[in-house]
């Protein structure tokens, strides 16, 4: 199955997924990278906002792909190689 498909059937049996990650960022004022969090705080963090847990998508890279995949969210790799997300800057109708 193409990744792009996978996508779409986890927003389909997820409602609301890319509205809480993107909430995630934004309530951790993840907005530069100086204020970027890793995969394991965004999974800690959906967690405290929805009560549920953060779906897992088989491996992190895949997980990883799915966050990148929502407009305005960018990551970079520290020194040890470790995933970072923060938001772009976006337009407020977004928000």
């Amino acid at each position: 199955m193409a990744l792009d498909d996978f996508f779409y059937k986890l927003k389909s049996r997820t409602p609301g997924l890319v509205e809480n990650i993107w909430q995630v960022l934004l309530n951790a004022n993840s907005t530069s990278p100086d204020t970027s969090i890793t995969l394991s705080q965004i999974r800690d963090r959906y967690y405290e906002l929805t009560e549920e847990s953060f779906p897992r998508m088989g491996e992190p890279r895949v997980e990883m792909l799915f966050i990148l995949s929502i407009p305005f969210v960018a990551a970079f790799s520290n020194s040890v190689g470790t995933l970072r997300f923060y938001i772009l800057d976006y337009p407020e109708s977004l928000v």
